[in-house]
């Protein structure tokens, strides 16, 4: 109040008191970090040319008496950092690196790689490089065992009868064609990003707890979070990718069991036979092969070959179809640095707009490339799951029967199904009512976050 009236004579003993008494705080065994802190913290408000000269001596005296704990030493620094020069802020920086990774060898699990993490962020924030690198290792080195997390789990009753009705579309069908085309007009996982959006906004409205604790999704090559959730919004985005995953991890079962029924009811189909059904307006006769490979390896209990077959050749397709849709597939070199393809995830979401049907666009996306997601063509490419199992190859072979089936057009004829498709809805029709074939989908959707799921608290 001195200050904003121009009175510089209170305002001197304003800060003759303050500093009076922050030094009996200091003095005081019992005294509380707050407690000085607090008016200290009004001293470096203050513009440089009216701070007190022994004001950073009274901050390390500070550091010197509640530096033990990391989080009250990270608000002495704040305050510190304001008072240094260049080269004094980034030694306090190296210091309040060196303090939490200190502090990490007394902690053992979560709070470990907590407080790693947070050694972490801060060495980035601040260009500490060669910190942030040895960081990055030590996090990387981390047995995800000693994180000792519990896994949720709970059990999804479906009556058995419904689950046969919707199986038995593959076993009536026509012909083999016929029931992978079934599998090609299932609709996508967790439905229309609307469905999903609004689902998410009820959880989040019902138990609202759950969204309000920060939330540390972790990877599968670290200790160290990929995404926190600490924020409605955050906390929103995760939960959509995660109710999407859920549900196409349980419609996985299905897909599965559908692929099987069909080799143990039809005649095997010759690779000339299965290749010929692959090829499509996106898919050449080569790309066919390979698809028609991985389906082979899969009837044949092989999902782990068949995967690594599928995810490269989903990939060129789909920078195929960006590549007819006018996307830019390449980065041009930039300064020194060379140039490059974009990842897939740039390109799948850029294609976004071209898709007729955009819940099917949000399944790929969590399915191929979304790290809080499935995230399979990820981890099958870069080595990051030990070995892939029937479920999740079962995925990624629907994944390819359905480009298989994509044709080019205007918004108008993408809104309808290909021709093969509109004979497989005709048929299934007759054999499966909507009446009959509804409510497993419904189940589906509702049993979405009633599956095993493992979480950190």
């Amino acid at each position: 109040m001195a200050q904003a009236v121009g009175d510089h004579e209170r305002a001197g003993t304003a800060i003759a008191q303050i500093l009076a008494f922050a030094e009996d705080e200091l003095d005081n065994p019992e005294s509380k970090p707050g407690v000085c802190l607090r008016p200290l913290r009004s001293l470096v408000d203050l513009a440089p040319e009216g701070r007190p000269d022994n004001l950073d001596q009274l901050l390390v005296r500070a550091a010197e008496r509640f530096g033990a704990d990391p989080s009250l030493m990270d608000n002495i620094v704040e305050l510190r950092v304001r008072l240094l020069d260049k080269e004094g802020r980034k030694q306090l920086r190296r210091d309040q690196v060196a303090r939490w990774r200190e502090e990490a060898t007394n902690g053992d699990g979560l709070l470990r790689a907590f407080r790693l993490e947070k050694a972490l962020e801060i060495a980035r924030t601040f260009g500490l490089n060669t910190g942030a690198d040895e960081l990055r290792k030590e996090l990387g080195d981390f047995d995800p065992e000693q994180l000792d997390l519990q896994e949720i789990s709970a059990e999804v009753e479906m009556p058995k009868e419904e689950v046969e009705r919707f199986l038995s579309n593959f076993r009536d069908a026509a012909s083999w064609q016929d029931a992978l085309r079934f599998l090609v007009a299932q609709p996508p996982p967790g439905g229309s990003p609307a469905e999903l959006e609004a689902y998410v906004e009820e959880l989040m409205a019902e138990a609202p707890l759950q969204f309000l604790v920060t939330k540390a999704i972790i990877g599968p090559e670290s200790a160290g979070a990929i995404f926190r959730a600490d924020s409605p919004e955050k906390h929103k985005r995760a939960a959509m990718s995660e109710q999407r995953a859920h549900a196409a991890s349980f419609w996985a079962l299905f897909a599965a069991d559908g692929l099987t029924l069909i080799a143990d009811t039809f005649p095997r189909p010759s690779r000339d036979e299965l290749t010929e059904f692959f090829t499509g307006e996106l898919v050449d006769v080569d790309a066919a092969e390979r698809m028609a490979r991985a389906l082979e390896l899969y009837w044949d209990g092989e999902p782990d070959e068949s995967a690594h077959i599928l995810a490269p050749r989903i990939e060129q397709l789909i920078r195929g179809l960006a590549r007819r849709l006018g996307v830019p597939v390449y980065r041009e070199p930039i300064g020194n640095e060379p140039g490059g393809v974009e990842t897939l995830g740039t390109l799948l979401r850029a294609i976004g707009p071209a898709f007729a049907n955009a819940g099917l666009h949000a399944y790929f996306v969590v399915l191929l490339v979304d790290p809080l997601g499935l995230n399979f063509r990820n981890k099958v490419a870069h080595g990051l799951v030990g070995k892939v199992q029937k479920p999740a190859a079962a995925l990624l072979l629907q994944v390819a029967c359905v480009l298989s089936s994509f044709q080019l057009g205007t918004p108008a004829e993408e809104a309808s199904p290909p021709p093969a498709l509109r004979r497989s809805r005709r048929r299934t029709a007759a054999t499966s009512p909507a009446k009959l074939r509804r409510p497993l989908r419904s189940r589906l959707l509702e049993a979405r976050t009633r599956v095993h799921k493992r979480v950190t608290i």
